[in-house]
């Protein structure tokens, strides 16, 4: 049975444009990423920037087989992509203040 979830990470104060810049490029990389994330079990990602409470936050909707698998995978790739936002998330983000957060819709497989 597939697992989702939405991580909830906020941007540190004046970090925002570089967290966009950051997703812009990363969508130009869409097929790549895909296949990579197909091999971690991962069949859907989605990101984005929203502001809740006067506070900008960076959103990721994942879904897969095993998320706790593809996550551990996550830290350990040597993708210059995924080193890249490995870099954002420790420099521009507060990981300490990252929230899981259930979801009550999942995309269905293709």
């Amino acid at each position: 049975m597939a697992q989702a979830h939405v991580l909830r990470i906020p941007i540190k104060p004046g970090m925002k444009g570089r967290v966009e810049e950051y997703l812009a490029k990363r969508a130009s990389s869409r097929e790549e990423l895909d296949s990579i994330y197909a091999r971690r079990g991962v069949s859907r990602t989605l990101m984005f920037v929203e502001a809740r409470a006067g506070v900008d936050s960076l959103f990721i909707y994942r879904a897969g087989s095993n998320l706790e698998t593809a996550g551990a995978d996550f830290l350990l790739t040597d993708v210059p992509l995924e080193k890249e936002f490995r870099k954002l998330l420790l420099e521009a983000t507060d990981v300490d203040e990252l929230v899981t957060m259930p979801v009550a819709f999942c995309w269905p497989d293709e």
